[in-house]
């Protein structure tokens, strides 16, 4: 760079800043005794250096502080850079107003523009730019420039999915290497299936993502345009080593997902996710000889054979005897193209609403939709209504009298259902989520059943399934799982499950959540950093001392009829603090206790 010449005294200009030795200091420096400057080193006013740092050829700019047993070498620091302790910089330019954490790492050549932040342990190989005012999360290694990405994770996945955004993080390039990444894993030979919603970015990813995986030897079955329920029931038939599916983030505007599973249909175990992730961030990537590129292929009838599992499940003459009048809200997404076909089997009498996949539809105002279902089912008597999510795994259901039912209402309800249709088939286990109501365990205490808290995630409730004694796993957000159908949440299939349990035991909807028990949650997120966690949740163990509690996604305390659960967010520098009793005042008065409290443990208070 540069600079080069001018530390090595090649070129000769006119230095500011008071001669020390061989050095150049500006005012108001604070050098500790035992800091070692070596060559010229050049220091601008008001810099703060701590003890055992090793500054060698190297310009700090104004108002720079440099911690403890930091070495930076041949570097150019521009003016109000934190560095953190023991923090390696080498030939590199850390643009103004950078924080870099404690033990992180600059290769050679590197460029950091301003407002920048590098975390913890994090590390930028020789030759990466930084854009302005990018993020490196702690202990990520930075392989490539960020320029339209705003951070850089030290992983690539959360649970089984990689989220980013749209043609940015989540590019034709990155996507390429992602699928290599994931051959190499797999193994040349081998075969894997792909699926995609409706978006255009999505089908441009996965047609990358399969382009990598070609290029590792991977034979790539296409199923397109196609729901991720009928995805995972596609690896049951044992042809497949593994599958993956590209959507538009239901979760987040702008952002793409790109979920991985197993040969069973679950979501990609953990241990692969790792050996994906070494190879992509390692870049020992391994690519085939010509002849043996993988082949691209599009099954056929995988339509049709999901329909006949599907309603094999179920007992059909029961439900066509019912004749259900129903209300089905396809929020635009995938079912609108297998659904109707599967409810006319049924001989279902239904109104269809967003019946057709349109990729431009996002987040329709949510209360709107409801209200105009809600309208629907009083004007025409209808007895039940479902909204199916666009990527077909949750559902949300009304009554026949124009009420929706929220989440954990639902899974009171459907959770009773299934308990009065399954008693021949006691003792047996249900599965529900850490943060799902106490109302499971007394719904359940009239039952020879057992219930069994697990994670609060997808991945959990799927791998719940894994014990042969589980019949039921039920969801906090609207998805539901029945093994005996398919190991992981199919929208479609818990809708004609509820029409199947209703038609057995004739109950109504509004008359269960009347009699059911009903417990009241309220919930906060305090904000935590990343580094404060541990902190947080040694208190709270703690705190919990010798009261009833269980560590499942954090810590969970029950008593005197009050439960709390204390998480630590996955994806966000949160805490969720999730109160729960007999009546919403206390579960307020609760939950606004226990964030005060963590508030104080993050503190240090």
């Amino acid at each position: 760079m540069a600079h080069d010449d001018v530390l090595a005294g090649r070129v000769r200009v006119e230095l500011k800043g008071e001669k020390c030795d061989s050095s150049y200091c500006g005012a108001g420096l604070q050098l500790s005794p035992t800091a070692e400057l070596e060559g010229l080193v050049i220091i601008g006013d008001e810099v703060v250096i701590g003890d055992h740092v090793r500054l060698t050829n190297c310009v700090i700019g104004d108002g720079c502080t440099i911690g403890a047993g930091a070495s930076i070498d041949g570097a150019v620091l521009w003016n109000d850079v934190n560095v953190g302790e023991f923090v390696e910089i080498t030939h590199a330019v850390v643009c103004n107003d950078t924080t870099i954490g404690s033990q992180a790492s600059i290769g050679e050549n590197a460029i950091v523009a301003e407002d920048c932040v590098i975390g913890n342990d994090a590390r930028l190989v020789s030759g990466v730019k930084l854009w302005p005012r990018k993020v490196v999360e702690s202990h990520a290694v930075v392989t490539h420039s960020l320029v339209q990405e705003e951070r850089w994770s030290r992983e690539l996945f959360t649970d089984a999915r990689i989220s980013g955004i749209s043609n940015i993080e989540v590019n034709p390039e990155f996507s390429a290497k992602l699928g290599a990444a994931l051959g190499t894993s797999l193994g040349a030979g081998t075969t894997i299936i792909a699926s995609r919603d409706d978006d255009a970015v999505s089908r441009m990813i996965k047609r990358s993502i399969t382009a990598g995986l070609m290029s590792a030897g991977i034979n790539v079955s296409d199923l397109q345009t196609t729901s991720i329920p009928q995805t995972r029931q596609e690896l049951h038939s044992g042809k497949y080593v593994a599958g993956f599916h590209v959507r538009r983030s239901p979760k987040k505007h702008g952002f793409t997902d790109i979920i991985l599973f197993g040969k069973d249909g679950r979501d990609i175990p953990l241990a692969q996710t790792k050996s994906v992730e070494r190879f992509f961030f390692g870049e020992d990537i391994k690519r085939v000889e010509f002849e043996n590129v993988g082949r691209l292929a599009f099954p056929e009838r995988s339509t049709a054979m999901y329909i006949e599992r599907f309603l094999t499940a179920l007992n059909t003459e029961r439900i066509r005897n019912r004749q259900f009048n129903l209300l089905v809200d396809y929020s635009f997404g995938l079912a609108a193209t297998v659904f109707p076909q599967i409810l006319g089997e049924l001989k279902c009498r239904t109104l269809g609403m967003n019946s057709y996949v349109d990729a431009s539809h996002f987040a329709d105002p949510l209360a709107e939709v409801l209200d105009e279902s809600s309208i629907i089912m009083r004007s025409l008597g209808y007895e039940i209504g479902f909204k199916i999510d666009p990527g077909v795994e949750k559902i949300a259901l009304v009554d026949e009298r124009g009420i929706w039912y929220t989440s954990l209402r639902l899974l009171s309800i459907v959770t009773k259902l299934f308990l009065d249709t399954n008693r021949q088939h006691e003792p047996y286990l249900i599965a529900i989520p850490v943060q799902a109501t106490e109302e499971i365990e007394k719904i359940a205490a009239g039952y020879n059943v057992e219930v069994v808290r697990i994670r609060n995630s997808h991945g959990a409730m799927m791998e719940a399934t894994k014990d042969d004694r589980v019949r039921f796993v039920g969801g906090t957000r609207g998805g539901f799982i029945f093994p005996e159908f398919l190991q992981a949440s199919d929208g479609m299939y818990t809708a004609c499950r509820i029409l199947d349990m209703l038609a057995q035991t004739d109950h109504q909807l509004s008359e269960l959540d009347r009699t059911l028990p009903k417990r009241h949650q309220s919930t906060v997120s305090v904000p935590c950093p990343y580094e404060a966690r541990g902190t947080v949740m040694r208190k709270a163990m703690e705190h919990s001392e010798g009261m009833q509690r269980l560590l499942v996604d954090g810590v969970r305390v029950s008593k005197d009829g009050v439960t709390v659960l204390l998480a630590p967010d996955k994806e966000e520098a949160l805490f969720t603090i999730t109160a729960e009793a007999d009546s919403a005042d206390q579960a307020r008065s609760t939950r606004d206790t226990y964030a005060e409290l963590v508030t104080q443990w993050r503190d240090g208070q």
